[in-house]
């Protein structure tokens, strides 16, 4: 079925990077999973991960920012199928359709970063980072939640602190969270934490 709604390609626009030398973070990673599709998005400071139960049978690919753009333009489910060779896909929505080439590169090991969250404490953000965490934040909330919610603080820590998204009702939603790398300059030591991200 490889079934993504837009919201959460639009979401991860917002933390995804535009034109990053390493051009593998040029887009968004949807893989699947045991449960159903993961969609992750980073820049290197910053990174989304939302767990879907949406059957995603096309593996691990990588979408184009250019692509996801588009997407995320088409408001609603949208649909991928892959054509012809193993690198091309299709993303299609009652008839508006566009064909792009997935990046062929290796995305970075995102379980990596969220997998020891016990191991973490409170750091410094830089706000302009937190903004686009926000932004993406209220996307995922509009489109799967109802309600306005604060980001959740679930740690946070000298490499990277991570907040959940509350108040997403869709059945198909697993979890979404953002991971955040905290500030190297040292001219912020005290942490911005929940009281700055209340949307």
């Amino acid at each position: 079925m490889n079934k993504i709604p837009s919201a959460l390609i639009a979401a991860s626009l917002h933390v995804a990077s535009k034109n990053d030398v390493r051009f593998y973070l040029n887009g968004v990673l949807i893989e699947s999973h045991a449960d159903g599709a993961i969609i992750v998005a980073t820049d290197g400071h910053r990174m989304l991960v939302v767990r879907t139960r949406l059957p995603w049978d096309l593996g691990k690919i990588i979408v184009p920012r250019d692509a996801c753009e588009l997407i995320a333009k088409m408001k609603g489910d949208v649909y991928f199928s892959a054509v012809g060779d193993a690198k091309r896909f299709k993303a299609d929505r009652g008839g508006q359709a566009i064909e792009f080439a997935a990046i062929d590169g290796t995305y970075p090991d995102w379980r990596a970063v969220v997998s020891k969250p016990n191991e973490l404490k409170p750091s410094g953000f830089d706000p302009s980072v937190l903004e686009g965490v926000v932004k993406a934040a209220g996307v995922l909330r509009k489109a799967f939640g109802g309600k306005a919610t604060s980001l959740i603080p679930v740690t946070g820590g000298d490499v990277t602190a991570m907040f959940a998204v509350g108040g997403i009702t869709d059945a198909y939603i697993r979890s979404a969270a953002f991971v955040v790398m905290p500030m190297r300059d040292s001219a912020y030591p005290e942490a911005l934490c929940s009281d700055a991200l209340r949307a």
